[in-house]
């Protein structure tokens, strides 16, 4: 699907002779997927850096 390979949806809307809001009602699901999987990617990321910066709080602790 074009919206999968990053075409904007004004511009696919244009390329197949029908309105954004048609598009956006049935094909956005796609899009849904993709933003699941950002975010847990994103968690991921997140809790590794966190693990990663950890010795920073025993070095503010410490020093109190």
């Amino acid at each position: 699907m074009r919206l999968k390979a990053g075409v904007l949806v004004p511009v696919h809307a244009a390329n197949i002779n029908t309105s954004m809001k048609y598009i956006e009602d049935h094909h956005f699901h796609c899009r849904e997927d993709e933003v699941t999987d950002l975010s847990t990617q994103a968690r991921k990321i997140n809790k590794a850096v966190e693990d990663h910066l950890d010795w920073i709080d025993e070095i503010i602790h410490s020093s109190y």
